[in-house]
């Protein structure tokens, strides 16, 4: 998903590394869209069901845009969820709406019915 956002978005985000919120991670897989650069990408510490902010700037107009996503597992799992997406193609919503649930205690407030 991505989203216009103010600065202080990015700015908070980078705060909240000191409290353990978020940790700088490389938000190389994450494309900017035309007229922007990548400023930053974090994500929360979760193993399961992280919350990945990746930051993106237009130098000419100093808007910041945020690509918000979640990622099924953290670290070495990551990468190999990554490299699975390739041939199995992106990640799952119903997969992420088990972590929600199971991981998180978070009801997402719909139902998917397969």
């Amino acid at each position: 998903m991505f989203a216009g956002v103010d600065k202080d978005l990015r700015d908070t985000t980078i705060n909240a590394i000191s409290d353990d919120l978020f940790h700088e991670v490389s938000g190389e897989l994450h494309t900017p869209p035309p007229g922007f650069v990548t400023a930053s990408s974090y994500k929360t510490l979760d193993h399961y069901g992280n919350l990945q902010l990746t930051f993106f700037s237009n130098p000419a107009t100093l808007e910041f845009i945020v690509d918000a996503d979640i990622d099924d597992p953290q670290g070495i799992e990551h990468i190999f969820q990554v490299v699975g997406n390739v041939f199995k193609g992106a990640t799952n919503p119903y997969d992420i709406h088990e972590i929600l649930l199971e991981f998180q205690n978070i009801d997402p407030g719909y139902q998917l019915i397969v």
